[in-house]
């Protein structure tokens, strides 16, 4: 059976006629948790009705047998790009944000975007984007920013571009740990400080299990103590690949988390394809990185 999905895309309704009536589908508002067969009126860029009583409006759209939804937030989107955008657009996506990673300038990556996107976007001021330029600027070059220790003046240099970041409209701080390898714990300690004293959230693709003696739920472990003490908000990314067969008790520790009251979330995908470079340090332990793999697909 063929499921389609038809999302209610504010921004682009002001296009139709003044009024518009989505009739006879299944409307479904995780926000309130409506779910009901309903029909749902739109006033230039607003829901303004959604009833079980029949409507009227300029233009009538049956949407029987199909959902009516809001449009979706994808918080994990590295397509930033039209093409990229129009397949989202067709699962429903109408907001792709890149904040794993992040970037860095930011007003530069906006400036790239304005008045030619397909759909609303956003970035996250990138850690490892700052922390390269850090280097950089002390003569060692961005080839070895990955691996390079900072010094405490490029510390405060990187501290200081992802805030620029952070002024420029990135909506968080995004932090790529395991490219990162040299990024002691007392660096991503201070990155949490800064994020706390600024107000946003960190999301975070954590540390190689290989680097932390292999233990699955040690990296976890790192950004929710980090977490705690600073008071920032968290959020770990694709939490089903980074911590493997121990993703169980991972959930298990975020659930708790958040339940006592700490800002901590997460998120997983179901698919099995990645979109890392081969040249990146994720990779520098490939036997490692395959056996854990290995032993994931044995355990399904």
């Amino acid at each position: 059976m063929r499921y389609i999905l038809l999302i209610v895309a504010l921004g682009s309704c002001a296009a139709w006629a003044d009024d518009v009536a989505l009739v006879g589908g299944r409307v479904m508002d995780p926000a309130s948790g409506f779910d009901a067969i309903a029909n749902v009126v739109i006033e230039g860029d607003r829901v303004v009705l959604v009833t079980g009583e029949p409507v009227d409006a300029d233009r009538v759209i049956d949407a029987s047998g199909l959902v009516v939804a809001p449009g979706f937030i994808d918080l994990h989107a590295h397509g930033q790009d039209p093409v990229s955008n129009r397949f989202q657009a067709g699962d429903g996506v109408t907001t792709a944000l890149e904040l794993e990673i992040g970037t860095n300038p930011v007003a530069a990556w906006y400036a790239a975007r304005s008045g030619n996107s397909v759909l609303n976007y956003g970035t996250s001021s990138g850690h490892p984007a700052s922390r390269g330029v850090a280097v950089s600027a002390g003569s060692r070059g961005l080839g070895v920013a990955a691996y390079a220790a900072l010094t405490e003046a490029e510390t405060i240099r990187m501290l200081e571009l992802i805030k620029e970041g952070l002024d420029q409209g990135g909506l968080g701080i995004g932090m790529g740990i395991t490219y990162t390898p040299a990024a002691d714990h007392r660096e991503i300690y201070r990155v949490f400080e800064l994020a706390a004293a600024e107000g946003r959230p960190v999301f975070v693709h954590m540390r190689n299990a290989s680097k932390l003696s292999g233990d699955l739920l040690a990296p976890l472990q790192e950004v929710i103590s980090n977490a705690v003490v600073t008071g920032a908000s968290l959020h770990v990314v694709h939490i089903n690949s980074s911590t493997n067969t121990a993703a169980e008790t991972a959930v298990e520790m975020i659930r708790r988390a958040a339940n006592q009251g700490f800002d901590i979330t997460t998120e997983n995908y179901p698919y099995t394809a990645g979109s890392t470079r081969l040249e990146s340090a994720l990779f520098d332990n490939w036997t490692d990185y395959a056996s854990l793999q290995w032993v994931a697909r044995e355990s399904d």
